[in-house]
């Protein structure tokens, strides 16, 4: 299999070393090129009208939380109903449908 290493680069938005631990080639260049990296630009996603709703008003529970986590990405998985968030997180309202019964 042949990897085209410029493509995935540019695909995932971060750098992308071929590396043979065994061998231990690529090491150093790996080394010198994980201070490029940054962050997956993966913010950007924009959903339906009807779930940038229900996620604006999901994000009113994050408003006075200080976190380095993205708020954004909280309110998703609280949408989503991740147990971990909607025990942590007052979630109360938005248990239930904003339009359901």
């Amino acid at each position: 299999m042949r990897i085209d290493h410029g493509r995935l680069e540019r695909i995932l938005g971060v750098p992308v070393v071929k590396i043979n631990p065994v061998k231990g080639t690529g090491i150093d260049e790996l080394k010198r090129r994980i201070k490029e990296a940054e962050s997956p630009k993966i913010n950007n996603i924009k959903y339906d009208d009807h779930i940038e709703a229900a996620l604006a008003n999901a994000l009113s529970c994050f408003e006075n939380l200080e976190t380095k986590l993205s708020k954004r990405g909280l309110a998703v998985r609280l949408l989503e109903g991740d147990p971990l968030i909607m025990k942590n997180m007052d979630a109360g309202p938005l248990k239930k449908p904003v339009n359901g019964p």
